[in-house]
């Protein structure tokens, strides 16, 4: 059973993906901050738009592969983070596309595409970590089948 409640891991997970790519951001410093306030205005709009997309996909898609996996007796940190990964990579490529289609453009450019998956792909994957770490602490939970050797 999981120690703690999936509630609280569905409403505090999602919040890795916005702030990984936060940190990624400022870390990358390509944006030529001018200060304290012009890291907060991204902050804010990586949040803005990060949040609810990280939310959604975790309660469309994340949430119930987590049930479809504890219904099979197949749950493993690893398979979540690997759902997670498959998860994401489609979720960010949708979310650049809605993007670039907002800039004018209608179609983005290969290079572009895979960048934009493999961030997907490690956002999904750390999303899917922090629930599990969440939900079950640091300890990797057997599927509830497996011997304990």
């Amino acid at each position: 059973m999981p120690a703690r409640s999936a509630q609280l891991s569905v409403l505090l997970a999602p919040l890795a993906a916005p702030l990984l790519f936060y940190i990624g951001l400022l870390f990358a410093g390509g944006f030529g901050f001018h200060g304290l306030a012009e890291a907060l205005k991204l902050m804010f709009v990586v949040f803005a738009i990060g949040a609810p997309v990280s939310y959604g996909a975790t309660i469309l898609f994340g949430y119930p592969l987590y049930r479809f996996l504890l219904a099979n007796n197949w749950f493993s940190t690893g398979a979540l983070v690997v759902g997670g990964i498959v998860i994401g990579a489609p979720v960010n490529m949708a979310l650049f596309h809605f993007v670039i289609a907002g800039q004018g453009h209608f179609f983005a450019e290969g290079g572009q595409l895979l960048w934009s998956s493999i961030v997907g792909a490690a956002m999904g994957g750390i999303v899917a970590l922090m629930f599990s770490l969440l939900l079950y602490g640091p300890k990797r939970p057997l599927p509830p089948s497996a011997d304990n050797w």
